[in-house]
């Protein structure tokens, strides 16, 4: 009752002010040293983007916390990669999957030049931007409008395979050529789940990824009567290319130093079918809390039968969902040690949601 009361109260002392829309500048824009955390949404029961327009109430009240993921803002000097990346002058960190994303943010754009994925049991993937991937231009204003096609190529991987009558093929990557059409096309109030409101302007972005992957090919010619191998360089492997069609629309404000210039992300599929999730928890974190990331460690991952989890902090319980938010299992723990059995279960990924003394996080495992 208390929050319904709170939100009303503050929707409707925000309507007696929203008369026009905010701008957003680049003062607004996380800087070096910025963090916050992330609360993962994957019950999308209830999500609704809303409507574009003037004045318009996105209520994001039922938002639920299926865990939490810490951002911080660096140099890319405080990262290992400062040389992958030279046009970079931004990199943001999350925890969740020791993900890194590269940025040129200057006044007039923020350009991605390029990111870091990493896989349990398999490594860290590096995705470089040939031409800049503009998220945004500046300042953000109710009307704006972005066109933008990006060129962006994974680095190469060892794919050993043979070519019948041809030759072979020893390593692959993959190009992308993503294209962005964005506008910003609503503005007014964002409820939050804690009853909080705060001014946005809604960002519509469209992105359409064509992604094409490539085989370092050679030739073997017998013409000579001995084998040789002749370079053909890298080839598109026919067959294996698609596109994949995403809508996100970003929920901006510029509220205050300590708030989130994104208060709220939520992504769909080429059908309109929600995808993902997110708003921004409102506490304020110091570089310094970096060594706290990540605290539960989970081996092996991937696994096909036990999985071992261990904190330095007490965990209560966990929680193991499929990918679209079907609880499996929970498990009581109130330990620093547990284990999991994934025996009887289907191979994949799932999320893991650990709550510990500290709060919640969300984990990914992949049984094989």
């Amino acid at each position: 009752m208390k929050i319904k009361l709170l939100t009303i109260f503050s929707l409707a002392i925000s309507s007696l002010f929203a008369q026009s829309p905010i701008t957003i500048n680049f003062s607004d824009l996380p800087t070096v040293g910025s963090a916050f955390v992330n609360v993962n949404n994957i019950d999308f029961t209830g999500i609704e983007v809303g409507n574009a327009g003037a004045n318009q109430i996105y209520d994001f009240s039922n938002f639920q916390n299926f865990g939490e993921d810490s951002v911080y803002y660096l140099s890319p000097s405080q990262t290992i990669y400062p040389n992958s990346f030279p046009n970079s002058n931004l990199a943001s960190f999350n925890a969740t999957d020791s993900s890194l994303f590269f940025f040129n943010s200057s006044a007039n754009s923020t350009s991605l030049e390029g990111f870091l994925l990493s896989f349990p049991g398999i490594g860290t993937a590096q995705v470089t931007a040939l031409s800049p991937a503009v998220q945004f231009n500046l300042p953000i204003n109710y009307n704006n409008t972005l066109v933008n096609i990006a060129d962006l190529i994974t680095q190469n991987i060892e794919y050993y395979q043979e070519l019948p009558g041809i030759g072979y093929a020893d390593s692959a990557r993959a190009e992308i050529v993503r294209t962005r059409n964005a506008v910003v096309d609503g503005w007014g109030t964002l409820v939050t789940p804690f009853g909080l409101s705060f001014q946005v302007l809604r960002y519509k972005a469209i992105d359409v990824s064509a992604v094409t992957p490539f085989a370092n090919t050679y030739l073997r010619d017998t013409l000579f009567g001995t084998p040789i191998q002749i370079p053909l360089g890298y080839q598109p492997i026919p067959g294996f290319n698609f596109t994949d069609t995403t809508t996100t629309y970003y929920y901006y404000t510029n509220s205050n130093s300590s708030t989130p210039m994104i208060l709220a992300e939520i992504a769909q599929n080429n059908l309109g079918i929600t995808t993902s999730a997110k708003y921004a928890r409102f506490n304020f974190l110091n570089l310094s809390d970096l060594s706290k990331l990540n605290d539960v460690t989970i081996a092996p991952n991937p696994s096909s039968d036990l999985i071992n989890l261990k904190s330095d902090l007490d965990m209560k319980n966990v929680k193991l969902l499929s990918l679209e938010g079907k609880v499996l299992f929970t498990k009581e723990i109130n330990s620093k040690n547990t284990s999991i059995d994934l025996t009887n279960f289907n191979s994949g990924i799932y999320n893991l949601i650990i709550n510990t003394e500290k709060g919640q996080e969300i984990k990914k495992i992949q049984k094989f």
